[in-house]
Protein backbone atom coordinates (compact mmCIF):
# COMPACT_ATOMS: atom_id res chain seq x y z
CA UNK A 1 0.00 0.00 0.00
CA UNK A 2 1.02 3.30 -0.81
CA UNK A 3 2.16 6.52 1.54
CA UNK A 4 -0.86 7.99 -0.26
CA UNK A 5 -3.14 5.33 0.01
CA UNK A 6 -2.64 5.40 3.78
CA UNK A 7 -3.54 8.78 4.28
CA UNK A 8 -6.42 8.39 2.09
CA UNK A 9 -7.50 5.70 4.33
CA UNK A 10 -6.40 7.60 7.97
CA UNK A 11 -8.41 10.62 6.49
CA UNK A 12 -11.27 8.44 6.16
CA UNK A 13 -11.21 6.75 9.50
CA UNK A 14 -10.75 10.17 11.09
CA UNK A 15 -13.39 11.49 9.28
CA UNK A 16 -15.72 9.31 10.44
CA UNK A 17 -14.55 8.78 13.51
CA UNK A 18 -15.49 12.65 13.86
CA UNK A 19 -18.82 12.49 11.91
CA UNK A 20 -19.75 9.86 14.16
CA UNK A 21 -19.08 11.76 17.14
CA UNK A 22 -20.73 14.82 16.46
CA UNK A 23 -23.96 12.77 15.99
CA UNK A 24 -23.47 11.42 19.41
CA UNK A 25 -23.96 14.42 21.05
CA UNK A 26 -27.10 14.53 19.77
CA UNK A 27 -28.55 10.83 21.26
CA UNK A 28 -30.00 9.97 24.44
CA UNK A 29 -28.17 7.16 25.42
CA UNK A 30 -24.41 7.69 26.59
CA UNK A 31 -22.11 5.12 24.67
CA UNK A 32 -20.29 2.96 27.42
CA UNK A 33 -17.72 0.18 26.55
CA UNK A 34 -19.53 -3.46 26.98
CA UNK A 35 -18.26 -6.89 26.88
CA UNK A 36 -19.44 -9.66 23.79
CA UNK A 37 -21.18 -11.50 27.03
CA UNK A 38 -22.16 -8.51 28.88
CA UNK A 39 -24.47 -10.63 31.10
CA UNK A 40 -22.18 -13.27 32.16
CA UNK A 41 -19.67 -11.35 34.78
CA UNK A 42 -20.81 -8.78 37.72
CA UNK A 43 -19.09 -5.07 36.56
CA UNK A 44 -16.44 -4.91 38.76
CA UNK A 45 -14.82 -8.51 37.67
CA UNK A 46 -16.07 -7.38 34.15
CA UNK A 47 -12.83 -5.29 32.94
CA UNK A 48 -10.44 -8.44 33.87
CA UNK A 49 -12.20 -11.36 32.15
CA UNK A 50 -13.31 -9.58 29.08
CA UNK A 51 -12.09 -7.12 26.56
CA UNK A 52 -13.80 -4.10 27.45
CA UNK A 53 -15.47 -2.95 23.72
CA UNK A 54 -16.76 0.05 22.28
CA UNK A 55 -19.77 -0.63 19.77
CA UNK A 56 -19.73 3.24 18.45
CA UNK A 57 -17.84 4.98 16.54
CA UNK A 58 -17.89 8.28 18.54
CA UNK A 59 -17.30 6.38 21.44
CA UNK A 60 -13.90 4.99 19.81
CA UNK A 61 -12.85 7.75 18.35
CA UNK A 62 -12.70 9.56 21.99
CA UNK A 63 -11.13 7.09 23.02
CA UNK A 64 -8.24 6.63 20.62
CA UNK A 65 -7.87 10.77 21.36
CA UNK A 66 -8.09 10.66 25.18
CA UNK A 67 -5.91 6.91 25.62
CA UNK A 68 -3.25 7.90 23.26
CA UNK A 69 -3.14 3.89 22.70
CA UNK A 70 -3.44 1.58 19.72
CA UNK A 71 -7.22 0.94 18.56
CA UNK A 72 -8.29 -3.01 17.74
CA UNK A 73 -11.21 -2.27 15.44
CA UNK A 74 -13.11 -5.71 14.71
CA UNK A 75 -15.47 -5.38 11.87
CA UNK A 76 -18.30 -8.13 11.87
CA UNK A 77 -22.16 -8.77 10.53
CA UNK A 78 -24.98 -10.48 11.66
CA UNK A 79 -24.82 -14.28 11.13
CA UNK A 80 -21.42 -14.62 10.67
CA UNK A 81 -19.90 -17.84 11.78
CA UNK A 82 -16.40 -17.04 11.57
CA UNK A 83 -17.58 -13.54 13.26
CA UNK A 84 -19.24 -15.66 16.19
CA UNK A 85 -15.99 -18.11 16.28
CA UNK A 86 -13.69 -15.17 16.83
CA UNK A 87 -15.89 -13.97 19.19
CA UNK A 88 -16.26 -16.76 21.33
CA UNK A 89 -12.79 -18.41 21.36
CA UNK A 90 -9.79 -16.09 19.88
CA UNK A 91 -11.08 -13.18 21.82
CA UNK A 92 -11.93 -14.84 25.02
CA UNK A 93 -8.81 -16.24 25.22
CA UNK A 94 -7.34 -14.72 28.56
CA UNK A 95 -3.55 -14.15 27.27
CA UNK A 96 -5.67 -11.61 24.16
CA UNK A 97 -8.28 -10.48 26.53
CA UNK A 98 -5.18 -9.46 28.84
CA UNK A 99 -3.14 -7.74 26.30
CA UNK A 100 -5.93 -5.72 24.65
CA UNK A 101 -7.28 -4.62 27.96
CA UNK A 102 -3.30 -3.45 28.76
CA UNK A 103 -2.39 -1.85 25.15
CA UNK A 104 -5.60 -1.44 22.91
CA UNK A 105 -8.67 0.64 22.67
CA UNK A 106 -10.84 -1.96 21.38
CA UNK A 107 -13.97 -1.40 19.12
CA UNK A 108 -16.29 -3.76 17.21
CA UNK A 109 -18.64 -2.19 14.77
CA UNK A 110 -21.22 -3.75 12.19
CA UNK A 111 -19.40 -3.85 8.89
CA UNK A 112 -22.75 -3.68 7.06
CA UNK A 113 -23.52 -0.46 9.11
CA UNK A 114 -20.07 1.12 7.66
CA UNK A 115 -20.07 0.72 4.45
CA UNK A 116 -17.22 3.44 3.40
CA UNK A 117 -14.92 2.06 6.84
CA UNK A 118 -15.35 -1.03 5.41
CA UNK A 119 -14.43 -0.33 2.09
CA UNK A 120 -11.21 2.00 2.34
CA UNK A 121 -9.83 -0.40 5.27
CA UNK A 122 -10.58 -3.19 2.68
CA UNK A 123 -12.73 -6.01 3.93
CA UNK A 124 -12.39 -8.46 1.76
CA UNK A 125 -14.58 -11.14 4.36
CA UNK A 126 -15.51 -11.37 8.11
CA UNK A 127 -14.49 -11.26 10.43
CA UNK A 128 -11.73 -8.44 9.70
CA UNK A 129 -10.25 -7.01 12.24
CA UNK A 130 -8.05 -3.32 11.85
CA UNK A 131 -4.90 -2.43 13.86
CA UNK A 132 -4.86 1.52 13.93
CA UNK A 133 -1.85 3.66 15.61
CA UNK A 134 -2.78 5.75 18.61
CA UNK A 135 -2.80 8.64 15.53
CA UNK A 136 -5.58 6.32 13.80
CA UNK A 137 -2.83 5.08 11.07
CA UNK A 138 -3.53 1.91 9.98
CA UNK A 139 -0.94 -0.74 11.43
CA UNK A 140 -2.60 -3.94 10.23
CA UNK A 141 -5.55 -5.87 8.87
CA UNK A 142 -6.38 -9.41 9.68
CA UNK A 143 -9.02 -10.85 7.26
CA UNK A 144 -11.15 -13.61 8.59
CA UNK A 145 -11.11 -15.51 11.43
CA UNK A 146 -7.65 -16.42 13.31
CA UNK A 147 -6.76 -18.06 16.48
CA UNK A 148 -5.25 -16.97 19.55
CA UNK A 149 -1.72 -17.47 19.03
CA UNK A 150 -2.11 -16.01 15.47
CA UNK A 151 -3.50 -12.70 17.07
CA UNK A 152 -1.17 -12.30 19.54
CA UNK A 153 1.59 -12.63 17.14
CA UNK A 154 0.12 -9.89 14.73
CA UNK A 155 -1.00 -7.54 17.43
CA UNK A 156 2.92 -7.60 18.48
CA UNK A 157 3.75 -6.84 14.91
CA UNK A 158 1.89 -4.01 14.73
CA UNK A 159 2.94 -2.51 17.78
CA UNK A 160 6.60 -3.37 16.48
CA UNK A 161 5.94 -1.40 13.40
CA UNK A 162 4.60 1.59 15.19
CA UNK A 163 7.26 1.37 17.77
CA UNK A 164 9.86 1.32 14.54
CA UNK A 165 7.89 4.18 12.98
CA UNK A 166 8.20 6.60 15.88
CA UNK A 167 11.74 5.86 16.60
CA UNK A 168 12.29 6.49 13.09
CA UNK A 169 10.68 9.60 13.27
CA UNK A 170 12.39 10.67 16.19
CA UNK A 171 15.88 9.88 14.66
CA UNK A 172 14.48 12.30 11.69
CA UNK A 173 14.47 9.24 9.17
CA UNK A 174 11.03 8.32 7.36
CA UNK A 175 8.92 5.39 7.07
Amino acid sequence: MQRDDRAVILSLILSILMWGSTRAADSKSPAAPHSLNSQVLPRAAEKAAEIQWLTDLPAASRALAEQRRSMILLLTRPGCTYCTRMKTETLQDTAVISRVNESFVAATLDGLRHADLTRKIGVRVYPTTAILSPEGRLLAVIHGYTDSASFLARLDEAKEKETARVANRQTGSTN
